[in-house]
Formats: structure tokens, sequence, C-alpha cells
């Protein structure tokens, strides 16, 4: 998900912030933003919550 880190980093979050907010683990960010791992459910609407975009936003398909 190229898009979460672009979005976490335009907002000036780290990782570990990032993972905090939403109830995950820093390495759970990671793998998600290295596309080694895709978040859920729940988790892809908390993390477009807590980054004020929508889901559809966050997995880069906006405008489409």
């Amino acid at each position: 998900m190229k898009k979460l880190r672009e979005i976490r980093q335009k907002m000036c979050m780290t990782q570990a912030m990032l993972a905090d907010k939403v109830g995950l683990t820093r390495q759970a960010i990671t793998a998600y933003e290295g596309g080694r791992n895709f978040p859920g459910e729940r988790e892809l609407n908390k993390l477009a919550d807590v980054l004020c975009v929508s889901v559809d936003e966050l997995m880069g398909r906006e405008g489409k």
C-alpha cells in the first residue's frame, strides 16, 4: 500500500505514531507499507479514519 506511506508522511506521522493511534504494531504498519501484508477490513477502516481519508483513497482508487 504505497498510498499508506505517502499519506502518513504528508501528515508528518511516524509509523510508530500511526500504529499507536490505530492499535497496531509498528511492524504491522511496515508490512502494510511494504506490501508484505494487507490490513483486514477493520484495520483498513481505522487507518482511513485516523488519516482522514476514504478507504478508496488509501488504496489508491480515488478518481477512477
